[in-house]
Parts: C-alpha cells; structure tokens; sequence
C-alpha cells in the first residue's frame, strides 16, 4: 500500500514531469515536451523546496521551443533560467545562439 501511494504521487512532482519531457524530446516530439516542462514549472513554482532543477526546466524547454520554431518563447525561457541562476553556462550559451541575426541570403 506505501508503494502504491508512492506511485500516485508522482505526478504531483516537477521531477516527473521533467523527465517525461526529457523522453518526449528524445522521441523528437518537441510539442509535447513543451506541455510536460510547463507541468514541471509550474508545480516547481508552487512548491519552494522543489526549485533546484528550475533553470534546468526552463533550459529544456526553451530547446523544445527552438525545434519547434519558436525563437520568441525559447528567448523567454533562456531569460527565465537566468533569473534563477545568472550563471547557467547552458541557457548562456543557448540564448547566445538565438540571438545571432540570421545569415543573409543572396537573391
């Protein structure tokens, strides 16, 4: 009965959601991977003593919104890792990528 009650709460942990988008990313569905960060954040938000692995969420996140397109969002999220940790190396380095203006193409 304690393993059971274990399980059930699982979902309550942004530690379960972040690992579901980690494996939804690896299957190269970015969309829903996106959907699993947002869980993970949020409940990471509502509980202070679960916000060690945030900068780390929204790192991943951000790359889930890369692969979709969605440099606006990715640019966010890179900014939100770093209000929670200025020197996270990952989202420097990601956001550093995001900002460099496009090549140009010739005509």
């Amino acid at each position: 009965q304690m393993s059971t009650k274990l399980i059930e709460g699982l979902p309550l942990l942004p530690q379960y959601w972040r690992l579901r988008g980690v494996a939804l990313s690896n299957l190269k569905k970015p969309e829903l991977a996106v959907r699993d960060y947002s869980t993970a954040i949020s409940y990471a938000h509502s509980k202070p003593a679960t916000t060690a692995n945030l900068k780390g969420t929204y790192w991943l996140r951000a790359r889930a919104y890369k692969d979709l397109g969605d440099t606006p969002a990715a640019i966010d999220d890179c900014q939100m890792a770093l209000k929670v940790d200025p020197n996270y190396a990952p989202a420097k380095t990601l956001l550093e990528t995001l900002q460099k203006p496009a090549p140009k193409t010739e005509r």
